[in-house]
């Protein structure tokens, strides 16, 4: 029987103006492999470890003034219940709501001080949770300049509660503090992009910064140290995209 976990990021995808070069970066980056399929608006990439499904990507449109991004999907019971909220806290509907066969109901939506995330209801339910292996996306992480303001937003279209983030003065998006209930960090940002990140584990920090700068692309952050949790490190695709590495 399909079951879902509510209020879990569940899906995470690549937008690139090339698909080529992301494809290549990513295969010697994180070991993913890729199986295009033909969608609804166009050509798909699954990205895949081993047979498991990881993630997507699409190619940005043509004429589309944006820089490449990562986007990461966020479960929900309802998807147009949970846009109706998000719009009463002062949040963007940027396309959708959709519906696309045999994979569900979604949106993407920017709240009120700049994340963009995306919204879903898979129909045959989310994946069952377990500790992310290396080349797995692992976590998110939301930069605000208002954590008021995004402790009120996600609290109403998501049902999150904050709570103190183990070995450290951040805070945690979430229902309770087991693995599978934690799906987020808050963290305060003053004059940086506010935004989502995603994060993918790796075997060395050291080792995907390396080969990152070697494939062209840039590091913008070395290893930070979480105590009791691990380090993270935060780089550019070639492309543009930024993502965040964890080691446990």
């Amino acid at each position: 029987m399909p079951a879902w976990t509510y209020g879990m990021f569940v899906w995470r995808e690549l937008s690139t103006p090339d698909v080529d070069g992301a494809l290549r970066f990513y295969g010697e980056l994180a070991g993913w492999k890729s199986q295009k399929v033909d969608m609804p608006n166009g050509a798909y990439w699954l990205l895949l470890r081993g047979e498991k499904q990881v993630g997507g990507l699409m190619a940005l449109a043509p004429g589309v003034d944006m820089p490449p991004y990562w986007m990461s999907y966020l479960s929900v019971p309802d998807v147009d219940a949970a846009l109706a909220a998000a719009k009463g806290f002062g949040g963007e509907v940027v396309w959708g709501p959709i519906d696309v066969d045999d994979i569900g109901r979604m949106a993407t939506v920017v709240d009120p001080r700049g994340g963009a995330f995306s919204l879903m209801k898979a129909t045959k339910g989310d994946p069952v949770f377990i500790p992310p292996a290396p080349g797995e996306f692992c976590w998110e992480q939301l930069s605000s300049p208002d954590l008021d303001n995004a402790r009120a937003f996600y609290r109403a279209v998501v049902g999150w509660k904050t709570m103190p983030f183990p070995g450290g003065q951040l805070e945690t998006f979430g229902f309770g503090p087991r693995p599978g209930e934690q799906a987020a960090t808050l963290v305060a940002v003053e004059g940086g992009q506010p935004g989502w990140m995603t994060f993918i584990v790796v075997d060395s920090l050291t080792a995907a910064c390396a080969r990152t700068v070697k494939l062209g692309g840039q590091v913008l952050s070395t290893e930070t140290v979480v105590p009791g949790i691990g380090a993270y490190s935060v780089i550019r695709d070639p492309q543009g995209a930024v993502l965040g590495l964890f080691k446990a």
